[in-house]
């Protein structure tokens, strides 16, 4: 994109082509690999009618995926996608479509100048092939409602099939499946909310569409008392843009920010330091940030999601956490203490500023690393002294009241009724 802009404002620099690895591509290998559930969705199948609701993403497990249903008065379905072919661009095709105009901004004017190329295969070279798979699912053929959590993202198939389906007035719910909305900037960008008739949300928030439940990805925690780990949330490493600031520039500092924490604790401290990877790493990428960065000057225990979430939350004695992310509305949910270093708060929303600076003034929430450090060094032994203190509690149940409200007892049932209400 930025060498296009380059050229249509005639700036003359060197260029370097890279070929960088598509994250969509290898999420889409991996679906529906499992020989029982395929069993069983044909089985199901039998029972479906035409007027189901239709669960793209369901939040539960497997077995509470079945309780959900019967709240929701429906036969238990576990919709398979099916198998999808990406398309290859076709620059003669291409070079037919055409965008332009007159009178118009120079910013318009570049828009429509690479509409032709920069427009997915999927709308362009693929569109008939998707077409004819969505009008041959095996799904409900006049939903009442369809919900998503991930799907509308990278789930071609369901996008074309949902869109279809909408315009024949079936109501389209789209629930918050991580951290960051409502108070990162760069998530009013995104399209979920606008697209959708009804977005629910972990927390409490004033939107004319949002309705409010709670922390889906959240579960009970059982604080064990042999909790002596430090669970550092690694973020996010891969060259790839998806947000509308330098994520790479940003997530590149945060793990800098990381070593210089670790670096910075007392010999015991670091013997606890466990640092969780994230699973969607470019890699290469991650061997050289580790390589280079993290184990420049001693090396510690990686886990590469070895551990589960519940084990997490009862051998923790602290979680750190690089980036205002998902896993630090889970921990904050579960009550697991938990702190989170920013540079600054300039990427959050106006309207979340001040529950960030009340988790800046309960320590919760810190801008330099040293000041992180110390503070681990002082209260790590005793880290129930400073978790459990009102002001400390106050600054957790105002954040997590407005933004990851906690599983609620019979979450199944909750959930359904909501649904039911919104269709």
């Amino acid at each position: 994109m930025y060498t296009r802009i380059f050229e249509f404002l005639n700036i003359n620099i060197p260029v370097k082509k890279v070929r960088i690895n598509s994250l969509s591509n290898k999420i889409e290998k991996k679906q529906d690999q499992i020989f029982i559930k395929r069993i069983l969705s044909k089985i199901l199948r039998f029972f479906m009618k035409k007027r189901d609701y239709f669960i793209s993403d369901n939040p539960f497990s497997f077995l509470k995926n079945f309780k959900f249903y019967f709240f929701l008065n429906q036969i238990p379905q576990i919709n398979i996608n099916p198998k999808y072919r990406a398309a290859k661009k076709n620059n003669s095709l291409r070079s037919r479509l055409k965008f332009k105009k007159k009178n118009i901004s120079n910013v318009e004017k570049f828009i429509r100048e690479i509409l032709p190329d920069i427009l997915p295969t999927d709308s362009i070279e693929n569109f008939s092939y998707l077409n004819k798979i969505c009008n041959n699912l095996p799904w409900p053929k006049k939903p009442r409602l369809i919900f998503s959590m991930y799907s509308y993202q990278q789930n071609e198939v369901f996008k074309l099939w949902a869109a279809k389906k909408i315009e024949e007035k079936a109501r389209y719910v789209v629930a918050q499946h991580g951290g960051s909305y409502f108070t990162s900037k760069h998530v009013s960008f995104l399209p979920e909310i606008e697209s959708c008739d009804k977005f629910i949300s972990w927390g409490k928030i004033k939107d004319k569409k949002n309705v409010s439940l709670f922390n889906f990805r959240t579960d009970k925690n059982t604080l064990s008392k042999k909790r002596t780990k430090i669970f550092f949330y690694s973020s996010w490493m891969h060259n790839m843009r998806a947000r509308a600031f330098p994520e790479y520039k940003f997530n590149l500092n945060a793990n800098i920010s990381m070593a210089e924490i670790i670096s910075g604790l007392n010999k015991k401290n670091k013997k606890s330091v466990i640092i969780r990877i994230n699973k969607f790493n470019e890699k290469k990428l991650e061997r050289k940030i580790i390589k280079e960065i993290l184990f420049k000057k001693y090396k510690y225990q990686l886990d590469n999601f070895r551990y589960t979430k519940k084990e997490i939350f009862s051998k923790s004695k602290l979680t750190v956490h690089l980036t205002n992310s998902t896993g630090f509305l889970e921990t904050m949910a579960a009550n697991v203490p938990s702190v989170l270093i920013l540079p600054n708060l300039n990427w959050v929303q106006n309207s979340a500023k001040e529950d960030f600076n009340k988790l800046k003034e309960a320590k919760i929430l810190f801008f330099k690393t040293k000041l992180l450090t110390n503070h681990i060094n002082k209260n790590i032994d005793n880290i129930g002294n400073w978790w459990n203190d009102k002001e400390v509690i106050k600054a957790r149940n105002n954040f997590i009241k407005k933004y990851s409200m906690p599983l609620s007892k019979n979450p199944e049932s909750k959930f359904a009724n909501l649904l039911k209400k919104l269709a």
